[in-house]
């Protein structure tokens, strides 16, 4: 068959012409699309609304996400991706916080006599650290005038006044105050350690002007401690020592506490 001239000139043609139009249609078609841009709600079940929204903000997401605090939810958007990843770590920081612990504090009052002191006698839980008092001060006997219990949840204050119980060897009034300006537990290898902060105990004692002198009669002198101290769960501690009235006794201030679940 005989191919005339016209007949090839087209054909060179038509290959010049169609040549780049697919591979225009070529290239067209591996441009990327635009990912989809996605809504998506969050219940927020224990985080503060607010707190939470920010700390995914600060983390850098490329999305969005608006709070709403009366409803606790969380507005995520963004591309699939960026909304999956929102969500992931919303799961992570909306957690329920730990339980409050309580703590129980338990100070005694105790006054050292120069003078033997049996009755009445001790409880049977001072006997260890009385023990010890003797093996380091003078005096001759011990005397529980009142033993004082706060318990208040981790991290705050607590407080409790009172007056000491009278007795007919002693019938003036005793006024104490025990407080202290917080309380929280560390745990180490050993176990619980309690950090108290600025425990104040203090009293006033009535010393009599005048021989058989009543209330009115007498003048009340302020003693205590203030002091920071750690100290182990159930531990007896004795966190400090005050002269009483001028003479050789002294007020005795001995310390435990426990963490109460």
């Amino acid at each position: 068959m005989r191919i005339s001239r016209a007949h090839v000139f087209s054909l060179i043609l038509f290959f010049i012409v169609s040549g780049p139009v697919a591979r225009g249609i070529e290239a067209s078609s591996s441009i990327p699309q635009e990912p989809r841009t996605i809504l998506r709600v969050v219940d927020v079940k224990h985080a503060e609304v607010g707190l939470l929204a920010n700390a995914i903000r600060q983390i850098g997401f490329r999305g969005s996400v608006v709070p709403d605090a009366a409803s606790r939810t969380l507005t995520l958007r963004g591309n699939g991706e960026e909304v999956n990843a929102m969500g992931a770590m919303i799961e992570k920081l909306d957690v329920a916080p730990p339980p409050v612990r309580n703590l129980e504090l338990t100070a005694y009052l105790l006054v050292a006599l120069d003078k033997p002191q049996t009755d009445p006698p001790l409880p049977a839980k001072l006997e260890t650290v009385v023990k010890q008092l003797r093996a380091t001060f003078n005096y001759q006997g011990y005397q529980l005038l009142e033993t004082l219990v706060v318990r208040n949840r981790e991290g705050k204050e607590g407080s409790v006044t009172g007056v000491v119980p009278s007795s007919p060897e002693t019938p003036l009034k005793t006024f104490y105050t025990f407080s202290y300006r917080s309380a929280d537990v560390a745990r180490d290898e050993k176990g619980n350690v309690i950090r108290i902060d600025r425990l104040i105990l203090g009293a006033r004692i009535p010393i009599p002007v005048e021989s058989g002198a009543q209330d009115d009669k007498v003048q009340y002198q302020n003693t205590g401690v203030q002091t920071n101290v750690d100290m182990r769960e159930g531990q007896m501690v004795v966190i400090g020592k005050a002269n009483v009235d001028g003479s050789n006794n002294a007020l005795i201030i001995v310390l435990t506490a426990k963490v109460v679940e």
